[in-house]
């Protein structure tokens, strides 16, 4: 597996006109479809949110499967701005054509919690962002990387790309490397969104090897 970095999608917003970064981007991501499956850690399929009626106080900036499985409010908290940065560059076209068929949703730390356990204490270490303990998070990282079975050459990941391999593997996982939909029935969290998966408990590889690569280099030899 290939960790890609200065994507275009990172990119800090600069004195260029936004319109055109835009358009650039709904072109990469258009081409990225093209060569591969893409999933990614945004709320997509909102589910029609804001509800007008609601029973329950967090309906009203969750679904039901935010709800049941931990995740952050798509409406509100910091998560909304990427919700919104996300759906400027999927115009409607493309996601009613490519969501769920090449294009998923993905939650990484729940795919951890279904692997290793709702209490696990490298799942909830793995991402702190505290530089006094920045050598727990590295060790929950190298210890959940064991227990994927990945294996990274130096540097060892970053916080945020443990989150990238899962969003990866999501993409090319099969239907029997998901969480079924009885899991979500148990969990009250229906309906799912279109798109929506987590990886179950299931090896999807023996050994997977991670090396890096800048974006611009790897998208022309593809």
């Amino acid at each position: 597996m290939i960790l890609l970095g200065e994507s275009p999608f990172s990119t800090r917003l600069g004195d260029d006109r936004f319109e055109k970064r835009l358009e650039s981007e709904i072109a990469i991501l258009k081409n990225l479809l093209e060569i591969g499956p893409i999933a990614v850690d945004v709320p997509i399929d909102l589910q029609g949110l804001p509800l007008k009626q609601v029973t329950e106080p967090w309906q009203l900036t969750k679904r039901p499967v935010d709800e049941a499985f931990g995740g952050l409010p798509p409406l509100a908290s910091w998560l909304g701005a990427c919700v919104a940065r996300f759906a400027a560059i999927i115009p409607c076209d493309l996601k009613e054509k490519e969501l769920g068929v090449r294009l998923f949703e993905t939650y990484p730390a729940a795919c951890l919690r279904q692997r290793f356990g709702e209490n696990c204490s490298d799942v909830k270490h793995y991402k702190l962002a505290d530089r006094k303990k920045a050598e727990v998070a590295s060790g929950a990282r190298r210890r959940l990387c064991k227990g994927l079975n990945i294996k990274c050459v130096r540097p060892e990941l970053s916080h945020d790309e443990p989150d990238a391999i899962i969003c990866a593997l999501a993409a090319v996982a099969s239907f029997d490397e998901i969480v079924a939909e009885d899991e979500y029935n148990r969990k009250k969290a229906q309906p799912i969104p279109i798109g929506y998966r987590l990886l179950n408990k299931k090896d999807q590889f023996e050994r997977i090897i991670i090396s890096r690569e800048c974006f611009r280099e790897w998208i022309v030899k593809n």
